[in-house]
């Protein structure tokens, strides 16, 4: 991997942080490109094979579809995960088990960067209060917004370039030599890992049991009939639709409003 490549995924690993004000800050950073899912895009672009890149995010997306963080608190950086990883199970040829065993491990370590931008983050803030008391309203902007940024472009940006501009060669060499074993642990970690996440997502969304018949409809659709995920997309829209309208709504006692109240 070049220094560019390097450079420009590691600097979407920093716009795709959380509290960066580009891209609507939360909103389009850290709640879209955040996502293995819109980074493998990114990354394939940059790499110049997309197919590869949407493939790894999506494999990689499946561990994290239930992710979130509770408290200020996570357990998983899940912008290390999207851009970092990603990029380097690109480069390993875009094995999934690999980019997945990656994507864990940096993950974790990623809470480190976190944990550290957050306390760094606590001096500027600090200074930023004595400056409001003072009156001086440069200083407030000053502290505020370019020092928290430039702590978390140092700690995202600089990590990233070096671990994809240093570290790409060494991830395609250990897969190309490794143990036979080595990789077999990654196949199984790789296929294990995915079914927790869906695991998770479903034991959030499926709150009566007569919903896993939806689940099994898609599930057959995509083992027995081989649909794509938009043909499964297109019927379960399909589905909701008209499951909506045979809920139909109840008229309020006045004929005036309606009561839009539906039990899911």
């Amino acid at each position: 991997m070049d220094m560019l490549q390097a450079g420009l995924i590691a600097l979407f690993s920093y716009l795709a942080a959380e509290c960066v004000p580009a891209f609507m800050g939360d909103f389009g950073g850290y709640m879209v490109l955040s996502k293995p899912l819109a980074s493998g895009l990114i990354v394939g672009l940059i790499l110049g094979d997309v197919q590869t890149g949407v493939t790894v995010g999506a494999a990689v997306q499946t561990v994290y579809l239930a992710s979130m963080s509770v408290g200020g608190a996570i357990q998983t950086d899940i912008t290390v995960v999207a851009y970092p990883a990603v990029a380097l199970g690109v480069a390993a040829g875009g094995d999934a088990s690999i980019a997945i065993a990656l994507a864990t491990t940096l993950g974790i370590i990623g809470v480190l960067i976190w944990n550290t931008m957050e306390f760094v983050n606590v001096f500027w803030g600090n200074l930023a209060a004595k400056a409001a008391e003072n009156g001086d309203y440069k200083g407030v902007i000053r502290y505020h917004v370019f020092g928290t940024q430039l702590t978390t472009f140092l700690l995202r940006f600089v990590p990233c370039f070096l671990v994809l501009y240093f570290g790409a060669d060494y991830v395609v060499a250990l897969t190309s030599q490794a143990p036979e074993w080595i990789m077999h642990a990654l196949e199984v970690i790789g296929g294990v890992l995915p079914a927790v996440g869906i695991t998770m997502i479903t034991t959030l969304l499926i709150k009566d049991a007569t919903y896993w018949v939806y689940l099994l409809i898609g599930f057959v659709c995509v083992t027995y009939f081989e649909l794509s995920m938009v043909a499964v997309a297109v019927i379960a829209s399909i589905i909701a639709v008209i499951t909506y309208k045979n809920l139909g709504r109840t008229v309020a006692a006045d004929g005036d409003e309606d009561d839009m109240e539906v039990e899911f």
